[in-house]
């Protein structure tokens, strides 16, 4: 120890601290990565939460126009129903 003059004791604190900076920014370059990345994946993971609720809202919205033409055929088939009672009714009171 006696033989470590102060010119290379500073030396050596440089170097440590070169040393370590080099590696704190290459552990932070990762960390970004790492954190770059899940925010990637969060985003895709988003990305397909929407679209899968978009093929939800187009399935139903399939099913309401099919419950819909089945609703015109049933109202068409009712509406005949009603004017042909209608006719009885009205042969009825001309008869009666």
């Amino acid at each position: 120890m006696e033989n470590l003059t102060v010119p290379a004791i500073i030396a050596v604190a440089s170097l440590v601290s070169l040393a370590l900076g080099i590696s704190s920014f290459f552990i932070g370059r990762a960390s970004a990565r790492r954190a770059e990345g899940e925010k990637a994946g969060a985003i895709a993971s988003d990305i397909g939460y929407i679209k899968a609720g978009n093929d939800d809202i187009k399935k139903e919205l399939r099913d309401m126009r099919d419950d819909q033409t089945e609703i015109k055929m049933r109202l068409g088939v009712l509406e005949e129903k009603s004017k042909s009672q209608q006719r009885q009714i009205d042969e009825i009171k001309k008869g009666g």
